[in-house]
């Protein structure tokens, strides 16, 4: 495996020598020396404006040395983050993006490697992948990790999404948590941490509570129920009065709001849905 680290570069050898204790703490116990096809570096490729070629060949070099040094094949080629590593321009435009997912599958074409992005999703998780849609569009698998957050902003749910799986089932999700490690003091004895994944398949998945609708929905419900639809626009407005409470003034505001809400318009005189 071959990871470009273009993000948090002063951190990553914790990370990373973490990650790896965990998974091979008990050779490590045993006292046997781990020696791991495993390099990184910090080469910034610029895909969008000089394309795959110098990163296709650092990749050539990096899979010989492997192959002389471990006999294994390079396999993997991850690029952590792709904000960085393509030098978009402007990253909502989908001639730009195509242009730069074009250039990892010629990297992947050349090498045989799988070459995995990291990237970011936006400030709203449910709009999708920040920029362009180009950028699900056009890759064959989204892995995606996400969270929600309380009532204090703090992140809880910490979840894997199959997200998209171009000819595979998507949807599935694996429930995870961050486990963190100590990694001793710093210069000044302040305490070094990084964080581990811990994966819990068998963890019950949350599920969010459907939002409270607003008084003015639940009082429109209420005088539908009470004069049905079609209904005549004097007596749904006088029942939605009744049930309302306020004053005259409130009410009316209410009314309109929830009638605009609800999708009601005037169809031969009565008040229904619009279609």
């Amino acid at each position: 495996m071959l990871y470009l680290v273009l993000e948090g570069k002063p951190a990553f050898h914790m990370r990373v020598t973490a990650a790896f204790n965990a998974v091979l703490n008990k050779q490590m116990q045993l006292g046997e020396r781990s020696r791991l096809p495993f390099s990184w570096n910090t080469f910034e490729p610029n895909l969008f404006k000089e394309g795959a070629g110098a990163l296709i060949k650092l990749v050539e070099r990096d899979a010989a040395k492997m192959k002389h040094e471990y006999g294994v094949d390079l396999v993997a080629v991850f690029l952590d983050t792709m904000g960085l590593a393509a030098c978009y321009e402007n990253e909502d435009k989908a001639a730009q993006v195509q242009r730069v997912v074009s250039g990892l599958n010629q990297l992947s074409d050349a090498t045989g490697a799988l070459v995995i992005g990291v990237d970011h999703y936006g400030k709203d998780q449910q709009a999708g992948l920040r920029g362009s849609s180009a950028k699900r569009g056009h890759v064959e698998t989204i892995l995606a990790c996400l969270v929600d957050k309380d009532k204090n902003d703090k992140t809880t749910n910490h979840h894997l999404k199959f997200e998209k799986i171009r000819d595979g089932e998507e949807g599935r999700i694996v429930p995870y948590r961050l486990k963190p490690v100590n990694c001793g003091v710093d210069e000044d004895g302040d305490p070094i941490s990084t964080c581990i994944i811990q994966w819990e398949p068998e963890r019950p998945l949350y599920q969010r509570r459907p939002p409270s609708r607003p008084k003015t929905d639940v009082t429109l419900d209420r005088a539908i129920s009470e004069v049905r639809l079609p209904a005549d626009p004097d007596a749904l407005k006088a029942a939605f009065y009744k049930f309302h409470g306020g004053n005259n003034h409130a009410a009316n505001t209410a009314w309109h709001r929830a009638v605009k809400a609800e999708g009601l318009g005037l169809i031969d005189g009565k008040f229904d849905h619009v279609p």
